[in-house]
């Protein structure tokens, strides 16, 4: 029995020994290699960091060098265009970076180009190229700074990458005077620059761009046809801009890389190096350590079992004693023992372990939860004295533990809740051994806070108390979003005003409050004149900055009891409440347009507004909030109607006028299909001759109902909405058609005069309509005259100059309609490509009477004359003005002396007797 206990002992002791060593050879491994892989991995951070700031170096030379010759440029603002070209060709062909360099005016065009001595076939090419797609141009204008692109196909229809420098472009090279300066570098030229890193460091350099395209590779290849790597693990995640290292695996050969922003243009250098290069010091390493390891396990093992054979005759005492130890008398001495006690043994360590680990991983677990919690934990005593706080509750509240240990948690106290509050939460805490609710309570520097609290009752076994716990949340951000919920429900997102739903509530109550004391409740229907002009002209971003400074201005003038509201777009509803004068509603109207003729300065740009208003009273007009909105709305259509800029009250006659505008409206959207249209002509002669020289296409609807009418009465309405635009072309069209006719029966001089409307002066493709047009009727363009208004082409006279001067090339004559009546600059008049004044009937009709009419007509004539250009009056209706006009040398004239408008199939002859229009 004694022999067999020595040799389970040894085997045991042996077992035991090796196990230990094991457990070495493990611990070192594990502290070994984690070191050596941080090694590894921070020798290839570093390479992957030489590499970057080289990169770094040879961008921020490229990027030097082109901001150099974009100061020369600047420095030179009368440099001729050869001067200039000169320049770009210089920095092109001496320059090691960059191959072609490119001046791009402010609106995106390339007006100057430097080229390589060897390229520099390909500039007539290259001059006038679009970069509006690029982004890094506009947003190195922008942010007035360097910008690098990402990789795309230049003009020369090479994959390249680009640097733009923003720059005053040179007078009078431009029209624009802010431009950019864009230099293009060849991939190729990057990756043998790459290539020569990778050499002279024995790795492999990569440069990829924001997208994963490679930009410089030491094979030029992949990145000349823009090969993608972003898939590789390591690049994935480098949108962070940290740097990042991983294993991955590239053509068929396993890597380890490091990745480094490179924070110019965003790029991303990769330096890898195979595995077997990288880890070639860790095999070797664990090599060593695994055969020494073995060599001290097996001397190990041997002194083990050697020592083994000695411990067996003190097993018996040490089993005796074991029992003692696994109930907690650790000081006692444990000697050896025979078989049974080593049975006592393992049986009593076995207790003892499960014990011990019981316990501690149970106040493990409860440490964890405690100190790792986002939520602030405090514990208590049963008087409520503080004995522990976690990390949390002194992140949130700002107090120190030291500072709260011992008090009570009045200390957070923020005085919000009443004692009420807290006898019924304490009454609830003793009844459920439990509270939950929001409170409010303060943080070291004052600020109150709402918090999410939950206390918890902890008993003994006794069912006494023995702790209470508490746990809460900070609810700021919560509150701040369920508040700014609340007010988007009510209010306007763009200019923070009420909107239709508040609105509605605060007219409601205000109608309620005038019934109770008899007074009369104001709506004022407001809407901005033109402001769809300015969303079009200008952007809808000056369209929102308006809408915000109009919003602002008019709760400046209006009192706290007054409200304003938006209902969208450019319309705002003003309330006044407990109005006891109406006259002051009148006073608060004329106040609004004052205020908005002020010119408002936005972004730069000096802009004139004005507004229509409409009013409607209550009980007058309306008891209920929908009819007083309705009629508010009515009495603003009729401010408009009146030319805008007014203010009407409402009337009962308003409505009929609106229902007749509502049908004329819902007729006009079906006369076009149903051909109701019908065009008269009223021919324009020259009174010296009796001859008809022209026509002019005059539309009228022929209703089912209504009869011929007007397009007094139409018009308008086809302006607003918008279906003025194929109105006017089926005119054009249909005037053309008729004018080949008239051509073929032998009027071949004969020229046709149309109207544009202002809408279809906007249309981008007029010049491709017109065309159309022409080549489809086949007359000549010399014998389409286009009558435009003076306000039509001031509205954006710089745009207006380009359409017309398009329109002039295609042969199309061009005239100016109502001239004198609107907006008149000679300035432009001069620069507009148009061929004739057409003088407006208002004042021919008073031209025998009136001295300032006929010195206005004899100055337009007289005018004309000198620039070269006809003109033709209108509205003659009596000899003694046609003897006026003529006698002051304006020859052409149209109106009812001569004729009617009237279809075409009415006229018979193209001529009068010149004999009956002028007697001597």
């Amino acid at each position: 029995m004694a022999r067999s206990l020595r040799f389970w002992i040894s085997l045991g002791l042996s077992s035991f020994v090796a196990l230990a060593m094991l457990t070495v050879v493990a611990v070192l491994l594990g502290v070994l290699l984690p070191r050596l892989n941080a090694e590894v991995e921070t020798k290839n951070r570093s390479l992957g960091e030489t590499v970057a700031a080289q990169v770094v170096s040879f961008l921020g030379n490229a990027t030097s060098e082109l901001e150099r010759l974009a100061s020369d440029i600047a420095l030179q603002p009368a440099v001729s265009t050869d001067r200039l070209r000169v320049m770009l060709d210089a920095v092109a062909n001496s320059s090691a970076h960059f191959e072609a360099i490119y001046l791009v005016n402010a609106s995106d065009h390339v007006f100057e180009v430097g080229l390589q001595l060897g390229n520099r076939d390909e500039r007539p090419d290259l001059l006038g190229a679009d970069f509006s797609g690029r982004i890094f141009v506009q947003d190195a204008r922008r942010y007035r700074r360097s910008v690098w692109s990402d990789t795309y196909l230049s003009s020369r229809g090479r994959i390249v990458v680009a640097i733009a420098v923003p720059m005053t472009l040179p007078e009078p090279s431009a029209m624009e005077s802010q431009g950019a300066l864009v230099a293009e570098l060849n991939l190729e030229d990057l990756s043998r620059f790459a290539r020569e890193i990778g050499n002279a460091a024995n790795v492999l350099p990569i440069v990829v761009d924001r997208r994963g395209q490679v930009v410089a590779h030491p094979d030029p290849a992949r990145s000349v046809r823009q090969e993608n790597i972003s898939h590789l693990p390591v690049l994935r995640n480098s949108a962070n801009k940290m740097p990042q290292t991983a294993v991955f695996r590239l053509d068929d050969t396993d890597y380890i890389g490091s990745t480094t922003p490179i924070s110019g243009p965003g790029w991303v250098t990769l330096v890898a190096q195979p595995t077997t290069q990288a880890f070639a010091t860790v095999r070797s390493t664990m090599l060593a350590l695994g055969l020494a390891s073995l060599l001290a396990l097996s001397l190990a093992l041997v002194v083990a079992f050697l020592v083994s054979r000695r411990m067996t005759r003190r097993v018996a005492e040490f089993g005796r004693h074991i029992q003692s130890v696994a109930e907690g008398d650790y000081r006692r001495f444990i000697p050896t023992a025979g078989t049974n006690e080593i049975e006592n043994l393992a049986q009593s360590i076995r207790r003892m372990a499960r014990a011990v680990l019981e316990r501690e991983n149970s106040l493990r677990l409860a440490a964890s939860v405690f100190e790792s919690s986002a939520e602030g934990i405090l514990i208590t005593d049963p008087q409520l004295r503080i004995l522990s706080v976690n990390p949390a509750l002194v992140s949130i509240t700002g107090y120190q533990p030291h500072e709260v240990l011992g008090k009570t948690p009045a200390v957070f106290k923020s005085g919000r809740q009443d004692a009420e509050f807290y006898r019924q939460m304490w009454a609830d805490i003793a009844d459920a051994g439990f509270w939950r609710g929001e409170i409010w309570n303060q943080r070291k520097d004052g600020v109150v806070f709402p918090e999410m609290l939950t206390i918890s009752v902890v008993r003994d076994a006794d069912a006494n108390i023995c702790n209470y716990i508490g746990s809460f949340f900070d609810i700021s951000e919560r509150k701040l979003a369920e508040e700014r919920i609340q007010f988007l429900a009510h209010h306007d997102a763009l200019t923070q005003l009420p909107n239709r739903t508040l609105l509605n509530d605060r007219l409601h109550q205000a109608i309620a409050k005038s019934r109770r004391n008899q007074d009369h409740t104001a709506v004022l229907f407001l809407d901005l004149d033109r402001f769809k002009l300015i969303n079009d002209t200008l952007g809808h971003h000056v369209g929102d900055r308006m809408l915000t400074r109009v919003a602002e201005m008019l709760q400046g003038i209006l009192r706290e009891t007054e409200t304003v509201a938006r209902l969208g777009g450019d319309e705002f509803i003003i309330v006044i409440p407990e109005l006891a004068e109406v006259e002051r509603t009148a006073t608060v109207a004329r106040k609004v347009i004052d205020m908005l003729t002020v010119p408002l300065v936005i972004d730069g740009q000096v802009l004139h507004i004005t507004a229509s208003i409409g009013i409607s009273l209550y009980p007058e007009d309306g008891t209920d909030t929908a009819t007083l909105l309705s009629h508010a709305d009515t009495a603003m259509y009729n401010a408009k109607d009146r030319g805008g800029n007014n203010f009407q009250f409402f009337t009962p006659t308003m409505n009929q006028v609106i229902q007749e505008r509502v049908a004329v409206e819902h007729d006009l959207h079906l006369a076009l299909e149903r051909g109701e249209f019908v065009l008269h002509y009223q021919p324009q002669v020259d009174c010296r001759t009796g001859e008809v020289t022209g026509m002019e296409a005059l539309i009228r609807w022929q209703h089912p109902t209504r009869g011929l009418v007007s397009p007094f009465h139409f018009i308008t309405i086809a302006e607003e909405t918008g279906l003025i635009v194929p109105i006017g072309e089926w005119v054009l069209w249909e005037a053309c058609r008729q004018t080949r006719r008239w051509h073929d029966a032998g009027q071949t001089g004969l020229r046709i005069s149309v109207n544009l409307s202002a809408r279809q002066f906007q249309q981008p493709d007029l010049r491709e309509r017109i065309d159309a047009v022409l080549r489809t009727t086949g007359i000549d363009p010399a014998t389409l005259e286009l009558e435009l208004t003076e306000s039509m082409l001031m509205t954006d006279p710089d745009a207006a100059t380009g359409m017309l001067h398009q329109l002039a090339a295609l042969g199309v004559k061009m005239a100016i309609d109502d001239f004198g009546t609107g907006y008149s600059s000679l300035a432009y008049l001069k620069r507009f490509p148009v061929t004739r004044l057409k003088i407006d009937q208002s004042f021919v009709r008073d031209i025998s009477t009136d001295l300032n009419d006929a010195a206005i007509v004899s100055a337009v004539v007289a005018m004309a004359a000198s620039l070269k250009l006809e003109v033709i009056a209108e509205g003659v209706e009596t000899e003694e003005q046609l003897r006026y006009l003529a006698a002051h040398g304006c020859y052409d004239i149209q109106g009812y002396y001569f004729s009617r408008p009237k279809p075409a199939e009415d006229f018979n002859t193209f001529g009068f007797e010149p004999l009956t229009l002028i007697h001597p």
